[in-house]
């Protein structure tokens, strides 16, 4: 396995994914494009090997830029969907609090687009979530037929508030503040009924098990509350919903792997 600081890089073959473990440099970000290119073509979905390697690319060059982990390494996995229906790409790095953000970037700047691209070329199927069994987060994103067949989601957005920030942290019974969502974006479908939702802090546990979600754009003042998660399932290989239960719409599903 590569070391922090060296230009090495293991590229492993397994079954249903090809997995790469770099070093968290410049030169890894081209090196993670080229192995995620190989292995689309490689699968006969040529199609979309140019923008596997243009999403790898980006959120390795996140990972590179804003990691706060002290050293460590970057794990890409590049996975075949179902029935040849698309890839699914995933960057792991170890910070567990430096979260993604899209923002629309100023005329001037520089930079701050990759995430744009992600999310343009995804049709907004990316995401973010912490890892099971290793500190840190996995970026995902999906690549495919299953993607364009998808309905998109609602793009409206509000701030949370210092008051309804205070909130959330009492709701969560030591939630940690650096995981408190305050540009809240809302995941329901696109020309939903009623209030948005957006989804705030992920992980409770306990008695409060379940999410906080701010609701907001409904006639009465933005509010914050614990829902439970939605119990539905998808088909084949994809998880639980995302939403809350009693959602209105329909249900948004991540594939896991």
């Amino acid at each position: 396995m590569a070391t922090a600081g060296t230009a090495a890089a293991a590229v492993v073959a397994a079954p249903a994914a090809v997995v790469g473990v770099w070093p968290r440099t410049a030169a890894s970000v081209g090196r993670a494009r080229l192995s995620v290119r190989e292995a689309v073509a490689a699968w006969g979905m040529s199609a979309l090997a140019d923008d596997a390697a243009l999403v790898v690319g980006e959120l390795v060059t996140n990972a590179v830029q804003h990691s706060r982990a002290v050293g460590g390494e970057i794990e890409t996995r590049c996975i075949p969907l179902p029935r040849s229906a698309g890839v699914r790409i995933e960057v792991h790095d170890g910070d567990p609090y430096r979260m993604p953000a899209l923002r629309a970037p100023l005329p001037d700047d520089t930079g701050g687009r990759g995430l744009q691209l992600v999310d343009a070329v995804t049709r907004h199927m990316w995401g973010v979530r912490t890892r099971e069994g290793a500190p840190g987060k996995l970026i995902w994103a999906h690549l495919g037929a299953l993607v364009s067949d998808r309905a998109d989601y609602c793009t409206a957005d509000d701030r949370l508030g210092l008051n309804l920030a205070t909130r959330v942290l009492a709701l969560g019974g030591g939630a940690a503040p650096d995981l408190v969502a305050h540009k809240v974006l809302c995941f329901l479908e696109f020309g939903h009924p009623g209030g948005h939702f957006g989804l705030v802090y992920d992980h409770l546990e306990g008695a409060a098990a379940g999410a906080v979600w701010m609701r907001w754009g409904d006639g009465t003042p933005a509010s914050v509350a614990v829902l439970a998660d939605c119990p539905a399932h998808g088909p084949d290989d994809t998880g639980a919903c995302s939403l809350f239960s009693g959602h209105v719409g329909r249900h948004s599903w991540e594939w896991d792997f």
